[in-house]
């Protein structure tokens, strides 16, 4: 099954090679800044920890595959993704005005006028849109039980990766230290405001982009980067006093994990699997 899994690898390489040279470009722009950073075990220990996640994956897929089909396109894949597009572009109109922009120093009308935008962010009308308007069934938007034990091994992974690299990345001691609040309230926001909103709408791009260009590798890695900078805003504000390299790059470092939460629920054909790891990704090797 280990040959099966590596060759499976190495046809995606032949069979995608633009995309395969965009990734591996990609990996050393990042490599190259914990380099500079003085961090390459730590980083190494990141990027393994997503192959070796990856590679998890692609093995008990090959082992235990559901026959059945989801992610079932049922109105024009051009209609669908316009609507994708219009609502990630308000959530991220309103990411840029509170997290760019002075929130305390605008006025209050501005304030008023950009928090309807909010249910953009979280796609609370992308949503209700699928399930009453387009009256999609939960079944084609990828939710079911399958893999349902794959989040245990994939945090297993990220966990012994972490401890052995970069111990001090983790969130989990100031959790259960209290430092940073009630691990209840963290895990609620990481599952619930953060993993299903974002894996649903990376879900709708990944499918909607692959229908419409007939290549699932343009679909998972065009999501992927969308993902990634829907996370500017936010990084904007966090790294600003490092100067926008900074900002940048810690955008393009994220893109991996998009990557590997894409191809989960790509092999998995539901997003449940990535919507709990992503929930429940506390272990904190992603960042610089």
């Amino acid at each position: 099954m280990v040959q099966k899994v590596l060759k499976r690898h190495y046809n995606m390489m032949i069979t995608h090679p633009i995309i395969f040279i965009v990734v591996i470009l990609l990996l050393g722009v990042i490599i190259n800044e914990y380099i500079r950073n003085g961090t390459i075990i730590h980083g190494l220990g990141f990027l393994g920890a997503i192959y070796i996640s990856v590679f998890v994956v692609d093995y008990l897929c090959m082992s235990h595959s559901f026959d059945y089909q989801v992610f079932i396109i049922k109105k024009p894949v051009k209609k669908e993704l316009i609507i994708i597009s219009i609502c990630t572009i308000l959530g991220l109109i309103f990411l840029c005005v509170r997290y760019i922009f002075n929130w305390n120093g605008i006025g209050a009308i501005l304030k008023l006028s950009v928090l309807p935008l909010m249910l953009f962010v979280f796609p609370i009308v992308l949503s209700l849109v699928y399930l009453f308007i387009f009256k999609y069934p939960l079944k084609n938007l990828g939710i079911n039980l399958n893999y349902w034990y794959l989040p245990i091994l994939i945090n297993i992974v990220f966990g012994l990766i972490t401890l052995i690299f970069a111990p001090e990345k983790s969130h989990w001691h100031l959790l259960v230290s209290g430092t940073v609040g009630n691990l209840f309230s963290w895990l609620f926001t990481g599952l619930i405001g953060a993993a299903l909103s974002e894996e649903f709408t990376r879900m709708l791009f990944q499918t909607r982009i692959k229908s419409l260009s007939n290549n699932m590798a343009i679909g998972w890695i065009s999501a992927a980067f969308i993902w990634a900078l829907l996370h500017f805003p936010v990084f904007s504000q966090e790294h600003v006093e490092k100067g926008w390299r900074a900002v940048i790059m810690a955008t393009l470092n994220l893109i991996p994990l998009g990557l590997l939460w894409g191809y989960i629920t790509y092999r998995t054909k539901s997003i449940i699997p990535s919507v709990v790891i992503h929930g429940l990704n506390l272990w904190g090797l992603q960042n610089f």
